[in-house]
């Protein structure tokens, strides 16, 4: 550069080191660009509180959550992130498959609940059963000594029969005794063919349950090792946050 040149140069200094200043539509422009980014900065803030905040719950009551597509909806929308690392993309992939085994994972719960009412209504019926059988043994043993006793009370009544001029009034007391007895022994004998007509239709509970333990033992165990493989696929989950 000759010296009239760079004489020229060092005189435009002062306006070139002079910021130009924008246009009011560029102005308007750059203020518009801040408040959306700022806005959108803020919605993914507000889907991050929201889904950390449902990720604190167990899984169970995440997958049972009343509003699962916004669960999905909060986890697509923080996947635009530019900012998350592999691993938290993929466990937001992860949370988007929630809603598809809701269905599967309530179904395999009801399952196992009715599993668990049959087993227990199976225990009920064999502890009946014992009950039942130790009932009819006692009313047989009281039917057994009734009938020792009007056995006993006949005899009597025969010996009063020969001395019957001199033991009337015996014989009066003792055949209210035998009608007493005898009433005693009916209702018992009663009770008894109540009891005993009961045991077979337990009896046959139990058996046709018996023959249903395996299906049902199956059902369970199917139901728990599906639950466990749900709950393994969403472990990474356990402690996750935005």
């Amino acid at each position: 550069m000759v010296a009239a040149e760079f004489d020229n140069y060092l005189n435009s200094l002062d306006e070139i080191l002079v910021p130009t200043k924008p246009s009011s539509e560029e102005t308007a422009s750059q203020q518009a660009e801040t408040h959306d980014i700022v806005a959108a900065e803020d919605e993914m803030a507000e889907a991050r509180r929201k889904l950390s905040s449902l990720l604190d719950m167990d899984f169970p009551s995440l997958i049972c959550f009343k509003d699962l597509d916004e669960l999905a909806s909060l986890a697509s929308k923080l996947r635009k992130d530019p900012t998350l690392t592999a691993e938290q993309l993929v466990k937001l992939k992860l949370i988007q498959e929630i809603p598809t085994f809701c269905e599967v994972f309530l179904e395999n719960r009801g399952v196992m609940e009715q599993a668990d009412k049959f087993f227990t209504a199976l225990e009920d019926n064999k502890a009946k059963v014992n009950s039942l059988k130790q009932e009819y043994s006692k009313l047989k043993q009281e039917v057994t000594d009734a009938q020792s006793e009007m056995d006993s009370s006949a005899a009597a009544v025969q010996d009063i029969d020969n001395k019957i001029a001199e033991l009337k009034a015996q014989r009066t007391e003792l055949t209210k005794l035998i009608d007493k007895k005898k009433r005693a022994k009916d209702e018992l004998i009663y009770n008894q063919k109540l009891v005993a007509n009961s045991i077979p239709k337990v009896v046959h509970e139990v058996q046709t349950a018996n023959t249903k333990r395996t299906e049902w033992e199956l059902k369970k165990e199917n139901g728990a090792r599906r639950e466990a493989e749900i709950l393994a696929k969403f472990a990474p989950l356990k402690g996750f946050s935005l």
